[in-house]
């Protein structure tokens, strides 16, 4: 018996419909918190009129802008703001907005992990969802918070327009896929995240840094390039491996869920552990270090008003950015988890939840979020596999 004919009492997720509208607001609200108050305190104005100067110059140097990376007018004169917009993040000169940047590149590991994964699914194939280049590229630059409730209602409208759960069929992803990705995404997004960081004139020169950043600002590009390379010589090397199927899904799965986990979860510690220990070890600290990391300064936006630097605004934006862009990105996965599950009780969803939360305090949030992914491929595709087998257990309940 197909999950999707599940009868048992409890609650039902949301409906697609209101889900669209939650997600739509979400979107909504971010292009207002992030861009709009980017607008209002000053920070585009900012960029903007460095950008436009006589004379631009990085910000805090006398160096020169670099003006020309490709040649193409509109992609060179992105590729400037992006500069502006990042290098107070990158040259040590805000610390606050520095560790709140690395924390929001490990988060997003484990995002676009999930980003990648859904693009790959059977069900994904031939549908918008698929265009995982160009939705991570959105959401890169035009921020997570924007498009990734867009794309999340995306996921869900073309995978299941029903009320049911999903079939295992829906769920599948090339095993070479799950094998390959792990290696794109370092390659083609972590490699340049932490190379971008490398210190100029110190290391590299200033002009070099500023390509840097310009590479990274399309780094989905070089993730799905590497990512397509790396497949195609394996499957040259006779490394293609099994043909989509649970078993084969699972294995491999397994191995880049914890991955990913491990790498998130390793970097939320980190930060989290370095701003505590300014309240548990204050004397370790200059009285600036101690301002910059103080948990309550990592957590919530100042104030609103004009900021006295693109960095402030950048730090501000960020944690913007992060509210809603884990927040939707939460929201998803648990969806998608809990069309897996039969019907919860409302004791079951509160009991779920405190387990969600306590496990973004600990783990992070883009930990949480993988993990309840792969708790929904463990339960679909381990629950159809038994059901071929006629071990399944689920169906006699049903």
């Amino acid at each position: 018996m197909n999950l999707r004919n599940r009868k048992s009492a409890g609650l039902e997720r949301l409906p697609y419909d209101t889900l669209k509208v939650i997600f739509g607001c979400l979107s909504a609200a971010a292009f207002y918190i992030t861009w709009g108050r980017s607008l209002l305190d000053g920070t585009l104005m900012q960029i903007l009129a460095l950008r436009g100067a006589k004379t631009p110059s990085v910000p805090g140097t006398n160096e020169p802008l670099r003006m020309t990376f490709t040649g193409i007018v509109p992609v060179d004169y992105w590729f400037t703001i992006m500069v502006l917009f990042f290098w107070e993040a990158l040259d040590g000169s805000h610390p606050d907005t520095s560790l709140t940047g690395v924390y929001f590149l490990g988060q997003l590991v484990g995002i676009w992990m999930l980003v990648w994964l859904e693009g790959a699914r059977a069900g994904s194939l031939k549908t918008v969802v698929s265009w995982t280049v160009m939705w991570a590229c959105a959401m890169q630059n035009l921020t997570l918070a924007c498009f990734g409730p867009i794309f999340y209602t995306l996921c869900l409208a073309v995978r299941w327009p029903g009320n049911g759960a999903p079939s295992k069929d829906a769920l599948l992803i090339r095993p070479l896929d799950l094998r390959v990705l792990p290696f794109s995404v370092f390659l083609g997004y972590i490699l340049p995240s932490v190379s971008m960081a490398l210190p100029s004139p110190g290391i590299v020169s200033f002009r070099t840094q500023q390509a840097v950043i310009s590479v990274w600002t399309f780094f989905p590009v070089w993730v799905g390039a590497i990512h397509a390379i790396l497949s195609r010589v394996a499957v040259s090397l006779g490394m293609a491996g099994a043909a989509r199927s649970p078993q084969a899904h699972l294995v491999n799965a397994r191995v880049l869920y914890a991955i990913t986990i491990v790498v998130t979860t390793v970097v939320h510690v980190a930060i989290v552990t370095l701003s505590l220990s300014t309240v548990l070890f204050p004397a370790l600290y200059t009285p600036s270090t101690l301002a910059a990391f103080a948990p309550a300064h990592l957590l919530f936006p100042t104030a609103s008003g004009i900021v006295a630097s693109i960095g402030e605004g950048v730090l501000n934006f960020m944690l913007l950015d992060q509210y809603i862009g884990y927040g939707s990105t939460l929201l998803w996965a648990a969806v998608l988890h809990w069309d897996s599950l039969q019907r919860l009780s409302v004791l079951q969803v509160i009991g779920a939840g405190m387990i969600s939360i306590c496990g973004c305090l600990v783990c992070g949030p883009a930990s949480v979020a993988v993990g309840l992914v792969w708790a929904r491929d463990e339960v679909v595709l381990s629950a159809e596999e038994d059901m071929v087998g006629g071990k399944c257990s689920v169906s006699r309940n049903l």
